[in-house]
């Protein structure tokens, strides 16, 4: 999961989004608990 949120920080929004959408929504909060607070408010709006 480590890697995964290192993955969707350096990615750009739309890339970001595609990525997201392939996790289920248990696996996007253990994701986003793991990146800083900017980048989990950019997944989140």
């Amino acid at each position: 999961l480590e890697i995964r949120a290192e993955i969707i920080t350096d990615l750009d929004s739309d890339n970001r989004l595609s990525f997201l959408k392939v996790y289920q929504p248990d696996e996007l909060i253990q994701i986003i608990n793991l990146l800083d607070s900017d980048d989990a408010a950019d997944i989140l709006n």
